[in-house]
């Protein structure tokens, strides 16, 4: 391989591993932030009465794979609501169950591309 080539080559694995690293990283920042967080109030001093949370997630699969149900755990909104899944309908895999919530999920038509979801705690 040419060395200027492999120069680039090396660039685009040392990005790529950067990336992964920086995502890592706001996953533990997300996650230290969340700490204490349902003790958050109102501008004005009272309890929150209707929490909400919305991720851009960039696929599920990986967002399970890092532990995003358990930031929603760890939250506790009354609901919550995930973009650009990249999962059909069908291929919702087990793991995107959360306890104590209810889950719609809407795909795209076309396979593997954007898609939604919205949770809902269950109430009795």
């Amino acid at each position: 391989m040419p060395r200027k080539r492999k120069e680039k080559a090396d660039e685009t694995v040392s990005a790529k591993r950067a990336k992964t690293e920086e995502e890592e990283s706001n996953v533990e920042s997300a996650e230290k932030s969340s700490v204490d967080a349902n003790d958050s109030k109102t501008a004005d001093g009272r309890p929150w009465n209707l929490k909400l949370a919305s991720w851009n997630i960039n696929g599920l699969k990986a967002w399970l794979k890092k532990k995003g149900q358990e930031y929603v755990s760890n939250e506790d909104p009354d609901v919550f609501c995930v973009q650009e899944i990249k999962c059909d309908k069908d291929s919702i895999p087990s793991d995107a169950k959360i306890k104590g919530y209810h889950a719609y999920w809407y795909s795209a038509e076309k396979k593997g591309y954007s898609g939604t979801g919205f949770g809902r705690k269950l109430r009795c």
